[in-house]
């Protein structure tokens, strides 16, 4: 079924075009899995995040979780050569929320506006031509 890349870059390209049908954009992951793949992100990685924000969220009420934390999980998993940008991890974030933490959708909605903040912070209606 799948006998070169081709076929698997096929295979790859539906499930972004699924993951876009549902709702899949910057501010909403709906399959982390995704983010990790276009990221070039070997299943070893995703499973040491997966297994390290279950030993942190283990034995912690929603309060107690720091967003600090989160990345630095994220950026510890990551291969030496690899650096994520904070949308990437943000992204990864949201989508381990959405998909195994629920615990975690108390940080989604101010993950969010910051996506708002950033791009506010950085607009400048200036540049635009009409």
């Amino acid at each position: 079924m799948l006998e070169d890349n081709s076929d698997i870059r096929l295979l790859y390209q539906s499930i972004e075009e699924l993951a876009s049908v549902l709702g899949q954009s910057q501010f909403e992951t709906k399959t982390v899995s995704l983010i990790f793949v276009q990221m070039d992100l070997r299943y070893s990685v995703f499973e040491k995040v997966q297994t390290d924000f279950m030993k942190y969220l283990a034995h912690k009420n929603s309060d107690e979780i720091k967003y600090i934390d989160l990345i630095k999980i994220i950026e510890n998993a990551l291969p030496e050569d690899k650096e994520l940008s904070i949308n990437v991890i943000n992204s990864i974030i949201i989508g381990f929320a959405n998909n195994y933490y629920p615990i975690l959708q108390s940080l989604v909605p101010e993950i969010q506006s910051s996506y708002g903040i950033t791009i506010n912070k950085n607009f400048n209606i200036n540049s635009i031509d009409f």
